[in-house]
């Protein structure tokens, strides 16, 4: 199942460390965050990203340790 990852704008995304250098196309990742309410709509607004173990926190205010 493909979702849609919204990780916010590009200043957010390079606070968290995020390029294009870290995640390539095809990669397994983690993500926390929240769901969009529609049903059978895809897409999650992410807080977190786990890559390979390394957390990347877009949000950090609302991320949440499990």
């Amino acid at each position: 199942m493909n979702w849609t990852v919204e990780l916010g704008d590009r200043n957010q995304t390079q606070r968290a460390g995020l390029n294009d250098k870290v995640v390539a196309p095809g990669d397994q990742i983690q993500i926390q965050g929240q769901r969009a309410s529609g049903f059978g709509d895809r897409r999650i607004r992410a807080s977190r990203l786990t890559v390979a173990g390394r957390p990347f926190d877009m949000c950090p205010e609302r991320c949440v340790e499990a």
